[in-house]
């Protein structure tokens, strides 16, 4: 988990990170998750930069970014590259996601926990609110 205040440079840390994970044959795929489209633009554009390549999960790209709310209607597809591939998981504002049992989950972290079930990614969560 990477905790930092907002502006801090999470972002960019967790594109580094993936670039020498990628680099050293250790992942094959990145998937970023999301809480908005602005959000996900700005991921998507640090990405493409320090990786050098786009970001956007077509054919050859390192990985994709995806809002949370898109996630249910995107979990079959991410399921199958998970059990297929060294997935690196990154979870923006992981705050906006919560698992466990009665009224403390909600759909967005049901739909986390089950894809990370799916296969054996390296995770990165993301957070200037840690509260969950």
């Amino acid at each position: 988990m990477c905790v930092a205040a907002p502006g801090a440079g999470k972002t960019k840390f967790a594109a580094v990170l993936a670039k020498q994970l990628i680099d050293q044959n250790q992942i094959d795929f990145v998937i970023c998750l999301a809480p908005s489209v602005s959000v996900s633009q700005g991921i998507k554009s640090t990405f493409d930069q320090v990786l050098n390549d786009p970001f956007d999960g077509k054919l050859g790209s390192k990985g994709q970014v995806i809002t949370y709310q898109s996630f249910q209607f995107k979990l079959e597809e991410l399921g199958r590259l998970v059990a297929m591939y060294r997935i690196l998981i990154i979870s923006d504002e992981i705050h906006h996601c919560a698992n466990g049992d009665g009224n403390t989950a909600n759909q967005w972290g049901k739909y986390l926990k089950s894809l990370i079930e799916l296969g054996s990614p390296l995770t990165l969560t993301l957070s200037g609110t840690p509260w969950r």
